[in-house]
């Protein structure tokens, strides 16, 4: 029985200090060694391989968001653009593991941060996207923000 490959290496690197555990994806654009807690259930690697098959140009989150469609910017502020293009370019990159995004009090942080989660569940291979809020900021909000962020996120036709 033949192995599956990726470009001449297994998809799937493991190694084990014995104290920290470290996995390369090698669907990965730019396969790395990145820390894990825990082995991932036979069912999540089972999912990387059908995505790779599905999509072999950007078979992982990491791929996807290289080539999300075009911002609709129309309906957003400067600091909006800025803040959505400058995430997506961070996670293109994938320089840091972690991102902030600092606006100005009435800015649209709300309306970013939707508009930026549904572009990257709808199109950047993400399941999942954690937002928090402090509940107290909003609560004294006159009204709460409306989001309508499809005329935003999707791309134009």
């Amino acid at each position: 029985m033949k192995a599956l490959t990726v470009d001449g290496r297994l998809p799937f690197v493991f190694e084990s200090s014995g104290t920290e555990l470290h996995f390369t994806n090698g669907y990965d654009p730019e396969p790395r060694a990145r820390k894990l807690f825990h082995f991932p259930k036979p069912a999540t690697l089972a999912r990387i391989l059908r995505d790779a098959e599905a999509d072999p140009e950007a078979p992982t989150w990491r791929g996807k968001v290289r080539s999300l469609p075009e911002l609709d910017t129309s309906g957003l502020r400067p600091a909006q653009i800025t803040a959505i293009r400058g995430i997506e370019k961070s996670l293109s990159e994938q320089r840091y593991k972690r991102s902030l995004v600092q606006m100005a009090t009435g800015a649209g942080k709300t309306y970013t941060a939707v508009t930026q989660s549904y572009r990257l569940l709808k199109f950047g291979g993400f399941t999942r996207v954690l937002f928090l809020v402090d509940r107290n900021n909003l609560a004294g909000q006159r009204r709460p923000p409306t989001v309508r962020v499809s005329a935003a996120a999707d791309p134009p036709n």
